[in-house]
């Protein structure tokens, strides 16, 4: 009996993280489209249907990092960093440059 339990909350667990990651594209995306936008464009614009449009798509992707926050999920910026395989996901290789180490 334990050890169906266990199955299910490991099931259970590994549904949550798919779907975690999951948002996480769609947090990724929610912000590229926000950041499409120039905010000078919005602060000079007359059209008010952008304006709400940009403010809409900026208070989704606040109520978004704020779910993540919730839930253990924090932003990290790599950038600079050390490769870490245990909380970095490598898309790439490439050569360190001048002054960088691997």
């Amino acid at each position: 009996r334990k050890r169906s339990e266990k199955r299910v909350s490991e099931a259970r667990m590994f549904g949550i993280q798919g779907f975690a990651k999951d948002l996480l594209e769609v947090a990724d995306v929610l912000e590229k489209a926000v950041a499409s936008v120039p905010k000078e464009a919005v602060q000079t614009s007359n059209n008010k249907d952008l304006q709400s449009l940009v403010q809409g798509l900026q208070l989704t992707d606040q109520q978004l990092q704020k779910v993540f926050d919730r839930n253990g999920l924090h932003r990290i910026n790599p950038a600079g960093e050390k490769f870490d395989p245990d909380r970095h996901e490598a898309m790439f290789q490439m050569e360190a440059g001048e002054g960088q180490q691997p």
